[in-house]
């Protein structure tokens, strides 16, 4: 799911391949033209460095799972100044780089 700075859903997609599912899911905000409005990806699957680099490409600045990214998607993540975070058991986000993007 992929959502603009208020928070509305602005593209989703589902496909057996996470791979395939990001790609879907771009692509819709982009022939739609509201990649520009994209600010935040929602996973269902555990960020890797290969959906860091996909969202990096399409400008998504962060990235949210419901499981801890690996350790090279963090690494990248922090490179390339992107927010990423998961959810833990009690339902709050864990942030593992970028915090400083999100205001409490």
């Amino acid at each position: 799911m992929i959502f603009d700075n208020q928070l509305e859903m602005i593209s989703f997609a589902e496909d057996v391949g996470q791979h395939n599912a990001l790609d879907k899911a771009i692509g819709k905000v982009f022939i739609n033209r509201k990649l520009p409005e994209a600010i935040i990806l929602i996973l269902s699957s555990r960020i890797s460095y290969e959906l860091v680099q996909k969202a990096a490409r399409a400008h998504l600045p962060i990235m949210i799972s419901n499981s801890r990214p690996t350790a090279l998607a963090a690494e990248m993540g922090k490179a390339l100044n992107m927010t990423l975070a998961c959810t833990d058991k009690e339902s709050e986000l864990i942030f593992v780089c970028g915090e400083n993007r999100i205001v409490f």
